[in-house]
């Protein structure tokens, strides 16, 4: 049978209750057993531990295996050593003709189980037997289950039973419980279907955990929600709003009940939890005496009203307590607030308790620090709405000083959290002047980052003079502050600016403090911009070895933004692994993601940046923060693995929408971007506007990016026939980067001079530049674009080189790392060689079979052990395989054997008469 729920919304409560009259029950002798079903990430197993923790008394905890081959008594050894079971007493007891029948072995078994359960002594309370995924346990198991479930009436015994949706037909006779808890997914698809939004992952994980996954509960948070609410933008409100049928239905309860039992109700709906003896003592000293509270608080209970789960009392839901919240009069919310104070009924969760300080009519003054660790606590435990609405509550009676700091700290959690519309109530209560210097400076830059992340104009005068009332104050604070301020100006192409706000502080940079490395990391960005890197890559190695860990987010920010521009990339990705852990808050985690999508553009990996850009976006959509640099990122992507539908439609979509000038940088990335996309797809007379036009909003060779649309320009004048302003665009380039080169500059700046080549010398050499050295080769989408390129040049001037070879080591590498937008482009070309290399034919059986196997991603060492070789034996045939064939790599041998079929279709390469000879 089935116990009936009766509607969706009693979910996890209404299965806690059943457990309590279960358990219940066994304490009196009538023993019992319960299935709790549902998927595997239901929450099942949460809600089984949950009751452990609950039960006073003894538990036994089985968890099924998976292992079709154990027996029953591998499976319940702790169980049997527990009740005091002989496991060789019962090994004797199954006669051998009979152990392979399921059911014989399950009742012999059983009652021997059942014996040693009724004259066990589990003392004052029940005994409780857990079986965690009982669905997956061998046969013999279940029969063995079942047959002791079924008997368990005269025994003080509670057996629960965990399992999937589908219920082995020996447990189908017992009461089933359907779990109604979905998964955080199944949550997700609920809120987008009934809203049409996609929630940020902060605001998903808070309307799941106040639903407890009920698809009921979740629901109707939804529909009282502002849309500001569930994009993000805001935080949910605390108490939550619930439906008006909800608050009804309370409404019409409290009506009927005592004062007593409305105190209790209310308090419960602020501690959530609470042992009866504390929440009885409690009422004692606030009613008379004479009153049975015992009594009154059995009523509810009885009622339906609160349930008791062994030692303490809760109201059923989160919703249920906001409606009893939001419906109790003003006065008796601030007694019950007071009483929970009075009574430390929150003495074991100190951040809920200062939550409480805040709610009072009288408040107790929390020390201000207090406070503000506290809610820092809230919001790190996923409690962020709480936290704001705490320090909103908290402004209202404090004083000038004291709701200042409060305020610039609330700004720092919203902004943390992305709550960006709810900036501006707690931006007009701070005055700088009345911070202390450090808070001071935290809030300009919390201000100043809320503007750049949501792309609108700074107030530059007020962040300059903040920095020069703080110079005379705390030359510390003031540095910090110039250096944060100074690049984010540089990020926003406003470098006259910047180096105001860095002149205001360069009389104090004397010394080698964390504040002036963020003058020197702002000073550094502003090198690259202006075209010398040197003094950059100096002051980055004398001094971020020094003050690295000392770092604060922002300066950890700066510096692995400084190591992406100066392309030592490698340092900037292991920078940014260690960065990912001083991330907390979702707007910190989605900037680190930002520049990790960069990180593994540059380094070609396609599909670990379209993974971290999805990831970003659960977290904050890109719409509301850093909207103009994600939105770029998303259209190279999209272009990179062919998605050219999407790019016209969110390239459209974003020019309805024009950049502030304040963001040319942005605009110059996107321009670039786009003219990228238009080369893959062999319109190049739109790529060459294009180029042209990001090169003009943002003239600088500085930085990775900046670089490569130089080079993409000279690409697209000499595939559109106009090779001499290719050689043109080349010559400035390479006198604006003189002898200044990065590795990675070099091998980019070498696929240029491939383009431009006058021999077939000349661009064996610029290829051998361009893929870089075997020690460090270049970028994996860098080399294939060479390669591509050189088989275009072979192709064109008729070279006795076959040209197959480059355009399919091209097309294997664009393959490889998901580039199916430049694969497109180059599989016309490799789809038509229709030779077979004779070379081919030199293999042995066993090379080819090592070769069929390293085709399939297989390691040396797999290799080895799937065909029983030594795996130095593995690395000495794929060597001579590689000498046999030509080939310096496993890239290069995909290329070499891979079938025709797998080449794919797209614009054609050079055309005879772009010929570059």
């Amino acid at each position: 049978m089935v116990i009936d729920t009766g509607a969706r919304a009693h979910g996890r409560a209404h299965a806690s209750h059943q457990f309590g009259r279960g358990l219940d029950n066994a304490r009196s002798g009538s023993g019992s057993a319960l299935v709790l079903t549902g998927t595997r990430q239901s929450g099942r197993t949460h809600l089984l531990d949950e009751v452990c923790r609950m039960h006073e008394g003894r538990t036994i905890f089985l968890t099924g295996l998976r292992e079709s081959d154990l027996s029953p008594l591998a499976v319940f050894h702790p169980l049997f050593t527990r009740i005091g079971i002989d496991e060789n007493t019962l090994i004797r007891a199954v006669p051998e003709n009979r152990r392979s029948a399921t059911d014989d072995v399950g009742a012999i078994i059983g009652d021997r189980v059942l014996s040693a359960l009724e004259s066990f002594d589990a003392g004052e309370h029940a005994l409780l037997i857990a079986v965690d995924d009982a669905d997956v346990l061998p046969p013999s198991c279940i029969a063995v289950l079942g047959y002791v479930a079924r008997r368990l009436a005269k025994t003080r015994v509670f057996l629960v039973l965990v399992s999937g949706t589908g219920v082995d037909p020996r447990l189908q006779p017992l009461p089933q419980l359907p779990m109604y808890t979905m998964t955080l997914a199944e949550s997700r698809a609920l809120i987008k279907s009934v809203t049409g939004e996609e929630p940020p992952l902060s605001t998903l994980f808070e309307l799941h955990r106040i639903g407890h996954g009920n698809p009921v509960d979740v629901r109707e948070l939804c529909e009282q929600l502002t849309t500001d609410q569930l994009t993000g933008l805001a935080a949910l409100p605390e108490p939550a709003v619930v439906a008006d049928s909800r608050t009804a239905r309370w409404r019409d309860v409290v009506s009927n009940l005592t004062a007593a039992q409305r105190t209790a109700l209310t308090v419960l709906s602020i501690v959530r939890t609470v042992e009866p003896g504390h929440l009885i003592q409690a009422l004692r000293s606030e009613f008379d005496s004479g009153s049975d509270f015992d009594t009154e608080l059995a009523a509810l209970v009885s009622a339906g009203h609160v349930e008791s789960i062994r030692h303490v009392v809760q109201v059923r839901n989160h919703l249920d307590r906001a409606a009893i919240y939001t419906i109790a009069a003003p006065k008796l919310r601030s007694d019950c607030h007071r009483i929970v104070e009075a009574h430390s009924l929150l003495g074991e969760r100190p951040a809920l308790a200062t939550a409480n300080r805040a709610f009072t009519a009288d408040p107790i003054v929390v020390p201000i620090n207090e406070m503000i660790r506290r809610t820092d606590e809230l919001a790190l435990n996923g409690e962020a709405s709480l936290a704001v609405q705490v320090l909103r509550t908290a402004l209202d009676t404090s004083d000038a000083v004291r709701r200042s700091r409060l305020a610039a700290h609330a700004l720092r959690i919203v902004t943390g959290w992305g709550f960006f519309a709810d900036a501006a109530q707690f931006t007009r209560y701070i005055e700088p002047q009345l911070l202390p210097p450090g808070e001071a400076a935290e809030a300009t830059v919390a201000q100043l980052l809320l503007n750049y992340l949501q792309d609108e104009a700074f107030d530059e005068v007020s962040a300059r003079n903040i920095v020069d009332a703080l110079t005379s104050r705390c030359p510390d604070s003031a540095s910090r502050l110039a250096g944060v301020v100074g690049y984010l100006h540089v990020c926003r192409n406003d470098t006259e600016e910047a180096r105001r706000v860095l002149a205001a502080v360069d009389r104090i940079c004397g010394s080698e403090s964390g504040p002036v490395h963020a003058v020197s990391l702002a000073m550094a960005h502003l090198a690259v911009v202006d075209g010398t890197p040197e003094p950059a890559d100096r002051q980055l190695s004398s001094r971020v070895a020094k003050v690295r860990e000392k770092d604060c987010f922002a300066e950890s920010v700066m510096s692995t933004h400084m190591l992406q521009k100066l392309g030592r990339h490698h340092d900037a990705m292991n920078d940014l692994e260690r960065l990912s852990t001083k991330a907390i808050s979702p707007v910190e985690r989605a900037i680190v993601m930002a520049l990790r999508v960069d990180g593994e553009l540059f380094a070609g990996s396609i599909d670990a940046a379209r993974a971290l850009w999805d990831e970003a976006e659960t977290l904050v959509p890109a719409e509301n923060c850093l909207p103009s640099l994600r939105l770029s990122q998303r259209i190279q992507i999209l272009g990179l693995i062919g998605r050219f539908q999407e790019v016209d439609e969110l390239a459209d979509r974003i020019h309805a929408t024009p950049f502030s000038r304040a963001y040319r940088t942005n605009e110059s990335r996107l321009l670039w971007a786009l003219g990228q996309i238009a080369l893959m797809r062999g319109d190049y007379v739109s790529s060459i506007s294009l180029l042209e036009q990001s090169i003009d909003a943002f003239d600088t060779v500085g930085g990775c990016w900046q670089l490569q649309r130089h080079v993409d320009l000279i690409e697209a004048f000499v595939r559109s026939g106009q090779p001499e302003m290719g050689d043109k665009v080349l010559r400035t380039l390479g006198a604006r980067l003189g002898a200044r080169q990065s590795p990675s500059t070099k091998a980019t700046f070498a696929r240029g001079e491939l383009l431009v080549a006058k021999s077939p010398d000349e661009a064996r050499m610029a290829l051998s530049r361009a893929l870089g050295p075997r020690t460090a080769p270049a970028p994996t989408l860098e080399r294939a674009r060479a390669h591509a390129i050189y088989a275009d040049r072979l192709r064109d001037e008729s070279e006795n080189i076959s040209h197959q070879h480059p355009l399919r080591t091209a097309h294997a590498l664009f393959t490889r790392i998901g580039a199916l937008g430049w694969a497109d482009a180059v599989g016309a070309s490799s789809a038509t060689d229709e030779s077979t290399d004779l070379r081919l034919d030199q293999l042995t059986e066993q090379e080819n079979q090592i070769v069929e196997l390293a085709l399939q991603g297989l390691r040396n060492r797999d290799i080895a052990r799937r065909m029983f070789l030594a795996q130095r034996t593995v690395e000495k045939r794929l060597t001579a395989v590689f000498r046999k064939l030509g080939v310096r790599s496993r890239a290069e041998l995909f290329a070499f054997v891979a079938p025709e079929d797998q080449a794919g279709s797209g614009a054609a390469p050079l055309a005879p008469h772009q010929q570059i000879s």
